[in-house]
């Protein structure tokens, strides 16, 4: 039978609930997501990765609901509060930590003093209860507690109260408030300048127009014009409004920044007085049913009560926070979707690299990396000085890359990337089959003086360290970014919005999936990447290269047993996602275990891959040929399942394994980075021309082009044919330049004539021309 918190948790994400149950075990298990996603997909349905991080994230958040509600109810009940059955109710509708405190909020032992508790205090806490329990009510037999008015509205308080913290009126203000709720912002600054125009303009008309009074006002003006206005950082949010299910997550976060950083106001009503009438009604006939008629005015009193100084706050406050909690949970989409582009970029493998970290002053950082990432050579060149100096460091550079073979040249795109590109660019015409790339750049400053850099590269400057970085970066993403924070990896629009840790969460489990995906060997991977693997983590990874170290070479997948600290469940864990081969140099012989351990099959199910062998008569050496894509390309799986005894995900992900050839790198599948071939500047683009480029980042509301130039340009949203994604490389249509912003619009469309009008006149001169062309 189902728990409750499975059927809670299966409401809210949309899975079954004997899939959530299925995960939530797994979980409690100790398990990882990367492998509960992989090897238990029977288990649970085959639900994907980002679903079961829903699924924890929301058993995290009952979790704490749940001690939260318990801790309440025992500080109630020693404070001798009476836990009835609309107390209970609220509490047990309560679906958030936040939640539940605003239930526990009046009956806090600090809590401000309510109107409802001054009136318990005279002693009419009976009185309401009568009213609240479908009694009449008579004044007179409360006498002794004050005058008919004070016992009125004392019993009025304690009923207000009791409406607002009941389950059904929240939830009829709260959709109200989620239907036709309108969310306005407005500068502080502006509403200043406002103010301070209406003084101004009231004085003027008191006073006489006289030329001495003009030139005054006239050089006030100027004043104002001149003084730098705070809310121009939020113009599109100085005099906004928007409702609320209408409005965007962008929107959201930027006029909660504007808040926080007290340069915006923002309020959240009804969109009409209509509408208030209507929920306030709506709550009273709620109310009425369940009191005596006798006592209807009072009560409808109190419903208007509990609403203007109760639930319509709160409602703003809950609509508040939902919109926040999504536009968070939609930022860290956007961002985990970034970084996992970044992260799976598909390495040049075979290259020698010569990596440019470029500068003025100080100069270019040079290092030329083999095919590996070992260092051949580093130094520093200064090419741009006067023309002279830059012709002799470019013939230096020529040499340099003549010395070594380099077939492949990284740029930073820091500072003086532009003039770089422009430098090297000249060697095409003395090197035709040298290519070149911008590569990010972003956070390689940082880790060169990191003390992972330090103990990595101890003979190295921190100069070096960032030029190293930059050219492994090109020869394997995944195993150098690995090493850089999140907060520095420059990916994402509104990451700044979001809280360090939970930032630091998602990458981390962005980076365990990526590592999962692409798998590790366990005798070449460095400590940066082991931490990353399922199961595995800092200590582990450590020890893991240690004891490598100390045997010179791990020959199986169970020598993992051996590394300190991997117990069962996390050898169960890990153990998938690691590859072992043979040594160079040994015999091409192999075994069957050994030519398992070069896939994903989990050992939990080599018997089960052996009797898929036997069946379809392979061999364990064709895994990975086209004999055996043959072979299983035409077997039906969900009969071959039945008949060997296991799930139809399970044998699925078997035979994938064996149809992949051993040598096939998942990230192959992603973009390239994007090589250049020619170097343009933003002031030589024009409306029309098509740039190639490659995607950076997207957000709701467009996605951000690497097109060559000082500035990434804008696909905004009415621009795309289809959703582009970070590491999407093609060819993208200028709309605009606006050089004076340093812009660049641009469009995904396919031909000028499916661009979007650049501006309204332009508009208006295309229907003119329609206009000339209908009449010839």
């Amino acid at each position: 039978m189902a728990s409750a918190e499975a059927r809670v948790i299966s409401a809210e994400v949309g899975t079954a609930v004997d899939h959530t149950g299925a995960v939530l075990r797994l979980l409690a298990e100790g398990h990882a997501i990367p492998y509960i996603a992989r090897y238990r997909g029977g288990e649970i349905g085959g639900l994907a990765a980002d679903k079961l991080r829903e699924i924890s994230r929301a058993h995290e958040v009952y979790t704490a609901t749940e001690s939260k509600r318990q801790k309440v109810k025992a500080a109630l009940t020693k404070a001798g509060h009476r836990i009835d059955g609309r107390l209970e109710a609220a509490l047990a509708s309560a679906r958030t930590v936040a939640e539940v405190e605003e239930v526990y909020g009046p009956y806090k032992p600090d809590a401000k003093r309510t109107k409802a508790a001054a009136a318990r205090a005279l002693g009419l806490g009976p009185a309401a209860d009568a009213v609240l329990s479908g009694k009449p009510f008579d004044w007179r037999e409360w006498a002794q507690c004050g005058t008919r008015e004070a016992v009125a509205a004392g019993v009025q308080h304690i009923v207000a109260e009791a409406v607002s913290v009941d389950p059904e009126s929240r939830q009829l203000t709260r959709q109200a408030y989620s239907r036709h709720g309108i969310l306005t912002s407005q500068s502080i600054q502006l509403k200043k300048d406002k103010a301070a125009e209406g003084k101004a303009a009231k004085k003027g008309k008191a006073k006489d127009k006289d030329e001495a009074g003009d030139r005054k006002r006239k050089r006030a003006d100027e004043k104002a014009e001149s003084r730098p206005q705070s809310h121009n950082s939020y113009g599109h949010y100085a005099d906004f409004q928007m409702p609320v299910w209408k409005i965007r997550h962008h929107q959201v976060l930027a006029i909660d920044r504007g808040e926080k950083e007290k340069t915006l106001t923002v309020a959240v009503g009804l969109s009409s007085e209509h509408e208030k009438e209507r929920v306030v009604s709506a709550i009273a006939r709620l109310w009425r049913q369940r009191t005596h008629p006798s006592t209807r005015s009072l009560v409808d009193d109190a419903v208007k009560d509990a609403y203007t100084r109760l639930l319509s706050r709160r409602a703003v406050r809950e609509c508040r926070r939902e919109l926040t909690q999504k536009a968070h949970a939609a930022a860290t989409k956007v961002f985990a979707r970034n970084v996992r582009a970044v992260l799976l970029t598909r390495p040049t493998r075979g290259s020698r690299v010569c990596a440019i970290d470029p500068g003025f002053r100080n100069g270019c950082k040079i290092a030329v990396l083999s095919e590996t990432g070992q260092v051949l050579e580093t130094c520093t060149l200064f090419p741009h000085g006067s023309p002279r100096k830059a012709d002799e460091e470019l013939v230096a550079l020529e040499r340099l890359v003549a010395r070594h073979k380099c077939d492949l040249i990284g740029i930073g795109n820091g500072t003086a990337v532009r003039e770089t590109e422009e430098w090297v660019g000249r060697l095409r015409a003395r090197q035709p089959g040298l290519a070149w790339t911008i590569v990010n750049e972003a956070g390689a400053s940082i880790y060169s003086v990191s003390p992972e850099a330090e103990a990595e590269m101890p003979d190295r400057t921190p100069a070096e360290r960032g030029a190293i970085s930059l050219g492994r970066r090109l020869l394997d993403p995944l195993s150098e970014l690995v090493k850089v924070e999140a907060k520095h990896l420059g990916v994402g629009m509104y990451q700044h919005d979001l809280s360090t840790k939970l930032i630091t969460t998602t990458f981390d489990e962005v980076i365990e999936e990526c590592v999962a995906l692409v798998g590790v060997d366990l005798n070449t991977a460095d400590e940066a990447v082991l931490r990353h693997v399922p199961g595995l983590h800092k200590a582990t990874a450590k020890a893991l290269v240690q004891e490598r170290t100390k045997v010179g070479r791990f020959s199986e997948r169970e020598d993992l047993k051996k590394v300190p600290g991997v117990g069962k469940r996390r050898y169960q864990d890990a153990v998938g996602f690691t590859r072992v081969y043979p040594a160079p140099g040994t015999s091409t012989s192999i075994s069957k275990r050994a030519m398992f351990a070069k896939t994903g099959i989990h050992p939990d199910s080599y018997g089960l891959a052996d009797a898929l062998l036997a069946k379809t008569g392979l061999k364990h050496r064709d895994m990975g040929s086209e004999v055996a894509r043959s072979k299983l390309r035409g077997i039906d799986v969900r009969a071959l399942a039945e008949e060997l005894g296991t799930d139809r995900l399970t044998l699925r992900q078997i035979v994938t394994e064996m149809e992949v050839d051993q040598t096939y790198d998942p990230r192959s599948a992603f973009s390239k980075p994007l090589f250049r071939e020619s170097v343009r500047s933003l002031s030589s683009v024009k409306p029309g021309m098509v740039l190639s480029g490659r995607v950076e980042n997207v957000s709701d509301f467009g996605a951000f082009v690497d097109v060559g130039l000082e500035r990434s340009g804008l696909v905004h949203v009415s621009q795309m044919v289809a959703p582009l994604e970070p590491g999407d490389v093609g060819d993208f249509t200028c709309v605009r330049v606006d050089l004076r912003n340093r812009k660049l619009d641009l469009s995904a469309r396919k031909s000028r004539a499916d661009v979007a009008p650049t501006s309204r006149h332009e508009d208006e001169d295309r229907r003119k021309q329609r206009k000339t062309h209908h009449r010839t």
